[in-house]
């Protein structure tokens, strides 16, 4: 209802108002957008229990955003900071201050909630240039080589540095979001915990607890007439699925004993020479140069 009575709290793209498209930015810097959507959570916090303390703001998936006046001007953050239209942060900064401003109107109508967070995904992945009380999301290097951890600055030094911005901040993040076994990778065996294991283990020392893997939405049954979506990663990768999990909750477990008891449980007396087959595969895998990403293509992948 809002594109018919408010058209100027959707992004102004191309010199209009993009009221088409499904998955909408917001402009973001406009106040009258800052009231609209706290009211809408406020409504729906009122709805809920009393012990509903959290809410979140999420972002359109998507690079379509704001160019009118309000969100195309620098950014004063006070004390003489100013972001501009072309620092890295700039986005992130304007996607902080929407999320502060709505934020502050929500805790003064619902005072049982806190502040709520801002993002770390696609244009909000920068450090902000300005605090944020509700903390930083889930971090999402959507783009990272999953061949190397992220501080490995010959390949992932802008995942690397974003993440270090941040805690040099004072904030950290919620979480990780990661794409290691995304459903457009894992088709072919994708041997992903050695290096996950060591991003896991970095992003532990810097006090980030919860983790989510962007996966297969299928767990590998299939039933006729049914779409097979998921079903072919979890048959390939389903050792490393299994070793991730574990990973998640003891993340110094060795990878090579995990996989092997993995085989033990799931080929008996083959345990052997399918832990062999891994092994071999995995340092096929990690020993090659050819780098790794979440949208790689799972034949292509499996050629090489």
């Amino acid at each position: 209802s809002y594109k018919a009575s408010d058209p100027d709290i959707f992004p102004l793209v191309d010199g209009k108002r993009d009221l088409t498209t499904y998955d909408h930015q917001l402009c973001f810097m406009n106040p009258k957008t800052w009231e609209l959507v706290a009211k809408e959570v406020v409504v729906r916090l009122k709805s809920m229990p009393k012990n509903t303390t959290w809410y979140g703001l999420g972002l359109g998936d998507n690079w379509r955003l704001c160019e009118c006046p309000l969100c195309t001007k620098e950014i004063d953050c006070g004390s003489g900071r100013v972001v501009r239209p072309t620092d890295k942060n700039f986005r992130s900064t304007q996607f902080a201050i929407y999320v502060n401003e709505v934020s502050k109107r929500v805790t003064a109508a619902c005072p049982w909630v806190g502040p709520t967070e801002t993002g770390a995904y696609i244009f909000t992945a920068q450090a902000p240039g300005v605090p944020v009380p509700g903390g930083v999301g889930y971090y999402c290097p959507y783009v990272k080589n999953h061949k190397k951890p992220v501080y490995d600055d010959s390949v992932n030094e802008a995942w690397h540095r974003r993440a270090e911005d941040v805690f040099a901040a004072g904030l950290t993040f919620r979480g990780l979001y990661e794409y290691y076994l995304c459903n457009t990778t894992p088709h072919f065996y994708h041997a992903i915990a050695e290096v996950a294991q060591k991003d896991l283990l970095y992003y532990l020392k810097h006090g980030v607890k919860e983790y989510h893997l962007d996966t297969s939405t299928d767990d590998g049954y299939w039933q006729p007439g049914k779409p097979r979506m998921g079903m072919e990663s979890f048959n390939a990768s389903a050792v490393e699925y299994w070793v991730m999990t574990r990973l998640l909750w003891h993340p110094e477990r060795s990878v090579k004993e995990l996989r092997r008891e993995f085989c033990r449980r799931a080929y008996h007396e083959a345990a052997p020479i399918m832990a062999e087959f891994y092994e071999k595969m995995s340092e096929n895998y990690n020993g090659d140069s050819a780098g790794c990403f979440w949208n790689d293509n799972p034949v292509i992948a499996t050629k090489h």
